[in-house]
C-alpha cells in the first residue's frame, strides 16, 4: 500500500512539471506568427536599482545603425480607457502605438492600408470581434467613437481605414 503522502507528493510534482512546461512552451511560441520574430527585441534599462524601467533610445534610435526601426507602445488595462458608441460605454483593454508599429510587427489588416493607417493620430484599429460589438455588421470605416483615457482625455477617434485581426 502506497502511503497517501507519497502519492500526494507525486501528484503535486507532476502538476508543477506540467505547469512549468506549459509556461515555457507559451513563452517560446508566443510570437510564432511574426515572420521577423528573431529581429524583434524589447530594449529597456534601469539607470539605478531604485529607478523605473525606461527605454535607452526613445527618439534617437537612428544613432544606432543596428536598429532598423523602433516603435513605442502604451498598454492600457481594462477600465483604463473608455469608449462610447451609440450611447453605450465600453472599457476594453487597448494599446496606443506610434506610426512605425507596422514597420516592426507584421500584423495584417482585414480592411485598410497598414502603411498609412497610423499616420492619422486620431485613427483607431479595432479587432473584428470588438467592431461587431460596437457597430454590428455595419462597415466601421468613418464611424465615430468617443475615446477617453488618462493620457488622451475627451478625444474623438474615427475608425479609419480598417480593422486589425490579431490572432
Amino acid at each position: 500500500m502506497i502511503f497517501p503522502g507519497s502519492l500526494a507528493t507525486l501528484c503535486l510534482g507532476a502538476l508543477c512539471i506540467s505547469l512549468l512546461f506549459s509556461y515555457v512552451y507559451n513563452e517560446l511560441t508566443m510570437d510564432d506568427f511574426q515572420s521577423n520574430k528573431k529581429d524583434i527585441c524589447m530594449v529597456t534599462m534601469k539607470r539605478s536599482p531604485k529607478s523605473e524601467w525606461s527605454l535607452p533610445f526613445k527618439n534617437n534610435y537612428y544613432e544606432y545603425p543596428e536598429v532598423k526601426n523602433s516603435t513605442s507602445l502604451i498598454n492600457f488595462e481594462k477600465d483604463k480607457i473608455r469608449l462610447k458608441c451609440n450611447n453605450e460605454r465600453y472599457t476594453p483593454t487597448g494599446v496606443v502605438v506610434d506610426s512605425s508599429f507596422f514597420k516592426v510587427f507584421n500584423f495584417e489588416l482585414t480592411i485598410g492600408d497598414k502603411n498609412t493607417i497610423l499616420n492619422d493620430y486620431e485613427a483607431i484599429i479595432l479587432t473584428e470581434d470588438f467592431s461587431e460589438k460596437l457597430f454590428g455588421d455595419v462597415n466601421p470605416i468613418g464611424k465615430e467613437v468617443d475615446f477617453e483615457s488618462p493620457i488622451y482625455p475627451g478625444r474623438v477617434i474615427i475608425a479609419y481605414n480598417g480593422l486589425c485581426m490579431v490572432l
